[in-house]
């Protein structure tokens, strides 16, 4: 805006345009300069002065409504920066027309652009496979899109010009769907960032998981620098911490420091502003979070302390989840340290504070584990102020005596789940629970390998099987319970042959158990996932469902939630052991449904089929399958999928298999310098267990590492 010659420009629109309407668009203008010089309330002056004068000289009914428009939208950021929340008279007045907004030109040009995605995309989905198609028409698309911009110039809507940012950005998905260009995606990506939703962000890198795999310092670099063309102060820093959280990693040293110093005193400011604008915060541990492990402990712990000395209690559950995700103890000086835990038994302490992290506790057994020495006093608080926490999920992830304290709660998880059995769906009431109480118990057996006695383990196998043929509770639980059966299959054969009267009896009622959990809570899973899971676990039995299973697979490949669900439950019985019995022809035809699982557009599905794809490997005829697949995870797919822990596990638990073809290790260890995993059980051997994540249903969570050099 400062390099635009506005007054010429204005100059060329009097020619064209009636004096009238040449003079709402002249004050048009100067609140379009305001805007962008970064001014929003004298921006909003010009525009009520705009809007009168239209009004005076009775502009068209679209005209007034335009300005309306942009006034409710800049007195809506005015309020943002000002932390106030109320509609805008503006709005009101649009909210008691009865005329519904329609402009005259530009609806018909952005009409005509959305009329033509649609036809190339129709003419590519039934054009014949052996036509040929010279040259494109993208010129026309390009004449469109500048013609909404010049539209929007000429009236001076100011909406209508910050939109051409969104229009760009269907423009390069629409070009990304049509062509394999690494650019365009990139620039989607910086469009996303500079003026999306951080729920954009995380669905463009997982939908084209090229972009990260391809940036370079320079590509990180103008990504950075394309969010300082964001006029408005707090939108630039919002834009900046998106940025940094996504692209910081592959930033070069000298431009790394020089973003981190930025941020570092934007986030200074803001904490120590006196009314700082509520909008910043939420994106500020999302983009450290990304961030974190090339940046100072002391320096997070520091940030996370001044938020609790500012008593920022709205924030609290995502700095205790970074915290919990992001921070270790030992990685940090004694006395930043000792500073961190100080604050969050402070925060006990509180009695208004407390209750925050009531909503994530899992920030205390994880800090506890880290350093014993240091939270013996944070350990005596936990106690005081939370003692039903304290002997339940903090004692069962902090305990070392595990061969007491692991059957305790075995035996309390089991007495909760027959209770859920009992009352789910009694008297027509089905509840939904935030803990996944079976789930719960197979993790305690995935920890330990104590053997536990008998009263224990058949209480365990009589209340999944319940859980299967007796209760009504939905198909996600019963598919846990599956899970914990193959598991006890496998690892716990004694057990098994034991109560195999049990275990003949699922066989018998298996169609009866197809037709439960059809409830509201898990309609987005396809009964049929019980049907294959089911198989998976008669199969283990030592029955043969081949045939089963392969009719029953083709059913969910276009049904997402179900190949996720199915996916998942295959991943856990085959992680089960490192011999875990499996018939050739199963295996055969699993290794064929994870090849194309892997083609997915969803991450969870091609991550369940990466950690099948190991395991799988123990079988040295599909040596050559899994080499060229692995060659291909680690050059074209995403950070995550790489940085899979089981993918680690396997490569180095496997040997034989790297050696079938040793380009394959070197080429996964040239582009594992760029990444590491890192997940609330995966920090070290030593590290804490999984419980929580199991509990909660969460998953861990990668982050990329930065080219070491460019």
């Amino acid at each position: 805006m400062k390099h635009f010659n506005v007054g010429m420009f204005l100059e060329v629109l009097k020619e064209q345009q009636q004096d009238a309407f040449y003079q709402v668009v002249q004050i048009r203008w100067q609140a379009i300069q305001s805007y962008f010089l970064g001014n929003v309330s004298k921006c909003i002056q010009h525009l009520e002065e705009a809007l009168k004068c239209a009004k005076e000289t009775k502009q068209p009914v679209w005209v007034i409504k335009d300005i309306l428009i942009d006034l409710r939208n800049q007195y809506l950021v005015l309020h943002t920066i000002n932390n106030k929340f109320s509609d805008s008279d503006a709005q009101k007045e649009l909210i008691n027309s009865n005329e519904e907004v329609y402009y005259p030109t530009l609806d018909r040009v952005n009409d005509s652009l959305h009329e033509k995605f649609i036809e190339n995309l129709f003419k590519n989905r039934i054009k014949l496979p052996y036509s040929v198609t010279f040259g494109n028409d993208l010129g026309q698309y390009c004449g469109l899109l500048a013609s909404t911009y010049v539209i929007s110039m000429y009236n001076g809507s100011l909406t209508h010009i910050i939109l051409i940012y969104k229009k760009i950005r269907n423009f390069l998905f629409f070009l990304c769907n049509q062509y394999n260009d690494w650019g365009l995606r990139r620039d989607m990506l910086k469009v996303a960032i500079y003026d999306g939703t951080e729920n954009e962000i995380n669905g463009i890198q997982n939908a084209f998981p090229e972009i990260l795999n391809n940036l370079t310092s320079t590509g990180a670099l103008s990504i950075m620098q394309f969010c300082e063309n964001q006029p408005v102060e707090y939108k630039r820093i919002i834009s900046q911490l998106r940025a940094f959280g996504t692209v910081g990693y592959y930033l070069d040293d000298n431009n790394f420091k020089v973003y981190e110093a930025t941020i570092l005193t934007e986030i200074d400011k803001w904490l120590n502003r006196p009314n700082s604008i509520l909008a910043i915060g939420q994106s500020i541990f999302w983009g450290l979070s990304r961030v974190s492990y090339r940046m100072s402990q002391d320096t997070l712990a520091q940030i996370c302390c001044t938020f609790i000395d500012k008593r920022y209690t709205r924030w609290y559950v995502d700095m205790f989840k970074f915290i919990a995700n992001r921070m270790d103890l030992r990685k940090m000086s004694d006395a930043s340290a000792a500073q961190l835990v100080t604050h969050i038994v402070s925060v006990l302490e509180n009695d208004d504070q407390r209750v925050q992290i009531q909503y994530y506790p899992h920030i205390l057994w994880v800090l506890r584990v880290q350093n014993r020495a240091l939270t013996e006093d944070l350990d005596k608080k936990i106690f005081e102020f939370l003692p039903e926490y304290y002997n339940n999920e903090y004692r069962l992830n902090t305990t070392n005596n595990k061969e007491q304290d692991f059957p305790f709660f075995l035996q309390q998880y089991v007495h909760q789940v027959r209770t859920i059995n009992a009352e789910q769906g009694k008297n027509g009431v089905y509840l939904g629970y935030g803990v996944r109480t079976i789930v719960a118990i197979r993790s305690i057996l995935l920890q330990s390998n104590t053997k536990y006695s008998v009263e224990i383990m058949d209480s365990i196998i009589s209340a999944a099987v319940d859980t299967l043929i007796v209760s009504k509770e939905g198909i996600r639980t019963k598919l846990d319970a599956i899970s914990l059966l193959s598991y006890i299959v496998v690892k716990y054969p004694e057990d098994y042959r034991r109560n195999s009267n049990v275990f003949e009896q699922l066989i018998e009622e298996a169609k009866t158990i197809e037709t439960c959990g059809h409830d509201f809570l898990s309609s987005n899973i396809d009964s049929i996932a019980l049907k294959i899971c089911l198989q998976f676990l008669f199969a283990a039995m030592g029955t043969d469902t081949y045939a089963d299973i392969l009719e029953l697979l083709p059913y969910i490949q276009n049904d997402i939630p179900t190949t996720i669900s199915v996916a998942s439950v295959i991943t856990e019985y085959l992680e089960s052991a490192d011999f875990v019995p499996l018939s050739p022809r199963i295996e055969s035809l699993l290794l064929q449904n994870v090849l194309q699982w892997l083609l997915s557009d969803q991450l969870d599905i091609r991550c369940n089929a990466t950690r099948i794809l190991f395991n799988l490997s123990r079988n040295p005829e599909n040596g050559k399958i899994i080499n060229h697949q692995l060659i291909s995870l680690v050059d074209s797919d995403n950070v995550y999928i790489k940085n899979l822990s089981s993918l680690n596990k396997s490569i180095q638990k496997h040997n034989n298999l790297m050696d079938c073809q040793p380009y394959v290790k070197h080429r996964f260890r040239q582009k594992s310098e760029r990444c590491f995993c890192i997940s609330s059980g995966h920090r070290d051997q030593k590290g804490p267990a999984h419980f929580p994540r199991f509990l909660h249903g969460g998953s861990a969570g990668c982050i990329p590492r930065r080219r070491a050099t460019q």
